[in-house]
């Protein structure tokens, strides 16, 4: 029983090539007017949590069952899913204090940006399950 309904895009030739150009375009303005912030972001997570790297990136499954690399700001302690992929709960002990603040205001996305200029987000489902999960492999297997 599919949860979630990926269709495909209904735009080819000339206006999927339009639409490309925007997202390209509009994704480079918001990267070149939010690299300060980023950066301050990214040194706040370095300064409230030393240890881990400040981006975490993760495998997960999009439309056609392809695997695409999803990159966030960190807002876990480091080595949190140590024992595999896990979802995050509101309260979830894992997260860092700056981390709540960010995923309040959706900071932790950001990075994201750059994944659009360099490939179309509308080819992948926004929420991808971790390729690591139960329920990616439960449909790997089928």
């Amino acid at each position: 029983l599919p949860l979630v309904g990926v269709r495909h895009s209904r735009l080819n030739g000339f206006n999927a090539t339009v639409k490309r150009t925007i997202d390209i375009v509009a994704s480079s303005v918001a990267a070149l007017i939010l690299i300060i912030p980023l950066l301050l972001v990214a040194l706040v997570i370095k300064l409230t949590s030393p240890r881990g790297p400040v981006l975490f990136k993760q495998e997960r499954i999009g439309m056609n069952r392809r695997p695409f690399m999803v990159i966030k700001f960190r807002t876990m302690i480091p080595d949190a899913e140590a024992s595999g992929p896990q979802v995050a709960l509101p309260g979830d002990p894992r997260t860092t204090s700056f981390g709540r603040f960010m995923r309040k205001l959706s900071v932790d996305e950001l990075p994201q940006l750059h994944a659009d200029r360099t490939r179309s987000l509308t080819d992948f489902v926004q929420r991808g399950k971790p390729s690591g999960s139960r329920a990616s492999r439960r449909k790997t297997a089928a």
